[in-house]
This record gives C-alpha cells, structure tokens and sequence, in this order.
C-alpha cells in the first residue's frame, strides 16, 4: 500500500494509474486475490491539466498484460487516484468498467491519503459492490 500511496501523492492533484498483478485464490468459498505486484502506467487521458479522469495506452496495456504472463501474474485489476474527491467510483468509473477484475481507488485530498478501496463491476452493469482489503 505504501509504494501505491506514492504513486498517487505524486501525481497529485492528477490522477495516477496502473494495474494490480497478482494471482486469484479459488479454493475458498468465495474468491480472493494476492496482490504480488503493482504496475504503474502513466495517464495519457487528453483534457486540460490538471485532468481529472484516467487513461492508460493500448500499447501499454498490451505490454502489462504480455509482462504479466511471462511472469505468472494475472492482471487482477486496476488502480487509480481521486484527486480532492472519495474513493468512491465515478460515472466516468462505471462507464469504462469491464467484469470480472478489481478497481482500486485511493483518495487523496490536500496531498494525503485519506481513503482506499476497491470496488469490482456488478454482473448486471449497474454499479460496483466493494470488495474487502486485506
């Protein structure tokens, strides 16, 4: 959580971006991730600075997805920063979001961290149910 904090304080008062690696838990009854590693990318979303919104490159996110592989990893999810805002998802958040990984925001207001959580996207498409940090 410290080098994630990091990323996040020092792209503020942007929002900072990357990917969660890692592997998925299967035997219990329900599914759980080990976050092994962090993948910091940087934030190519296009609008006055400082933005608020994220984007990570195609070319970047095939070169994570390809990296991970090659090292055991899966792509277990991603991360990015609420600059001054909770860590609750966006509308922006929820458009973009696809099934079956995790989203991890972290609140960063007057350059501190104050909140982290993570969220994965309903079946349904209509909104996140958080899930637990460990």
């Amino acid at each position: 959580m410290d080098d994630l904090d990091g990323y996040a304080l020092e792209a503020y008062p942007e929002e900072c971006c990357g990917a969660l690696l890692g592997q998925r838990d299967s035997g219990r009854a329900s599914e759980t991730c080990r976050v092994s590693a962090l993948w910091p990318t940087q934030n190519v979303h296009a609008g006055p600075r400082p933005t608020t919104g994220y984007a990570i490159a195609p070319e970047e996110l095939l070169r994570l997805h390809m990296s991970a592989r090659q090292q055991g990893h899966e792509v277990l999810g991603y991360y990015h920063s609420h600059p001054d805002c909770g860590a609750a998802p966006s509308s922006t958040d929820l458009a973009e979001a696809g099934p079956g990984v995790s989203y991890l925001i972290v609140a960063v207001r007057g350059g501190q961290v104050v909140e982290r959580r993570s969220w994965r996207l309903r079946s349904d498409h209509t909104g996140f149910d958080e899930e637990q940090l460990l």
